[in-house]
């Protein structure tokens, strides 16, 4: 997650007068859907502490990056964080650094961005986290080699249903051990197999070459469903 923003030190008065309500409030004026900030790739979290954790999300254009959060899944009673402008140059993504967390409990985070004159509300998306504190056990899961020797995500297959696998038993973090991408081979979109049945991927763009410095940061995208994971897992 380096070479993203950080969460800008001032506050601004329609962050202030918005703080009263939360997301709840209503837009300035209401948009059509084109014309609102979307949220790309999903929310996650990252770098978490007992007190503290960094929340990472992309938009699909240059907007101000909104994060709250709350020990409440219902989202009743809610702390906020100072907004962040994300732009092109880190690839319309963001991190915002929630600090104060109580030890020791799940925290449920809401993230939305708006446009970039703060006019109009852009979708949101939730997640979750747990913080570390004593008298709790902590468990995690492993992995690694995702996406490789030429096999991607195969719908017909459930796609890559480790990551749901691994969800299920309610980890704490995720350690990932390397080769997300496998930046260096191309996919196909079709593999014939030994029974002569065929696999078949989700090929991008990205996917058909091998990868330049260009579109690393396409390929790293390029794993739509593992999006339920990282929302529940850092």
């Amino acid at each position: 997650m380096n070479g993203v923003g950080k969460n800008r030190p001032g506050v601004s008065r329609r962050w202030f007068l918005r703080g009263a309500t939360g997301f709840a409030a209503a837009p300035a004026f209401v948009a059509p859907a084109q014309a609102r900030p979307a949220i790309m790739d999903g929310v996650t979290a990252g770098d978490v502490t007992s007190d503290s954790a960094i929340i990472w999300a992309r938009a699909d254009r240059i907007s101000r990056l909104f994060v709250e959060w709350s020990t409440d899944s219902g989202f009743q009673n809610t702390a906020r964080a100072p907004y962040l402008v994300v732009t092109a140059r880190t690839g319309h993504t963001g991190q915002i650094v929630l600090n104060n967390l109580p030890p020791g409990k799940e925290i449920f985070y809401r993230v939305r961005f708006d446009s970039a004159d703060g006019l109009i509300s852009g979708e949101s998306a939730t997640g979750s986290l747990r913080t570390a504190g004593p008298g709790r056990d902590v468990s995690f899961v492993f992995g690694g080699d995702q996406g490789g020797a030429g096999w991607g995500i195969n719908p017909a297959q459930g796609g890559l249903r480790l990551f749901e696998t691994m969800r299920a038993t309610n980890p704490d973090f995720l350690v990932h051990l390397g080769d997300r991408i496998y930046a260096d081979r191309p996919l196909n979109e079709s593999v014939l197999l030994g029974d002569a049945s065929q696999w078949n991927n989700i090929v991008t763009p990205a996917k058909k070459k091998v990868a330049d410095i260009a579109v690393i940061t396409a390929i790293i995208f390029w794993m739509p469903l593992t999006a339920a994971f990282r929302r529940r897992c850092p």
